[in-house]
């Protein structure tokens, strides 16, 4: 009986207890929430559409184009509620855990059409089949060879980082396109990188 007295007193006054606040994480409203979690989605699918059309001189494949799509925001935009608020959870609803198991689960297998990899993988297999394609002299030589290429990148990219980053979603994720393209044109230049079909 005085356990169970204890317990239950020790529950009340934890509840009585003032919230406790997490000083690095700003209290967001859900429209805040989920205006800043597409603004940060759009400048990662810009950067990475920029990055790859640079690198491998082409558009991204359709199978791609599903990438961060609309219901992997949501999902995203779900967990990110949760973390901005970790003491609103309700324990013991076992539907809605099982639920953002589901959600969990489609942002991953989401996150896998997304290829984010596959630049790095290349460049690891070219640096497998000629060793002295990673090697420091030929990297730059490779920049040297293409000093101009890259200054008129750096140009462009200085031009449209004025302002950076902007505040609306649509001019964010063409800055990040512009980011990632330079980013792109460096990866491929350094390694002399082919794409082959």
């Amino acid at each position: 009986m005085k356990l169970s007295f204890a317990a239950v007193a020790t529950v009340v006054a934890a509840n009585q207890l003032p919230m406790v606040q997490f000083p690095m994480v700003e209290k967001k409203s859900p429209e805040k929430l989920r205006a800043d979690t597409e603004w940060n989605i759009a400048g990662v699918k810009g950067y990475y559409d920029g990055f790859y059309k640079s690198f491998y001189k082409t558009n991204m494949p359709d199978s791609m184009k599903e990438c961060l799509n609309t219901e992997t925001v949501d999902n995203i935009i779900t967990f990110s509620s949760v973390l901005n608020d970790p003491f609103n959870i309700k324990m013991m609803d076992v539907q809605k855990d099982f639920n953002m198991f589901a959600q969990m689960a489609e942002i991953m297998e989401n996150l896998s059409k997304c290829h984010f990899e596959e630049s790095a993988f290349d460049i690891m297999t070219l640096c497998s089949k000629d060793p002295t394609a990673c090697l420091l002299p030929k990297v730059t030589e490779n920049l040297t060879k293409n000093m101009f290429v890259l200054i008129g990148k750096m140009t462009s990219l200085a031009e449209t980082l004025q302002g950076y980053p902007s505040k609306e979603t649509d001019e964010y994720e063409e800055q990040m396109r512009e980011l990632g393209s330079t980013g792109g044109t460096w990866a491929r230049v350094m390694f002399n990188y082919k794409h082959h079909n």
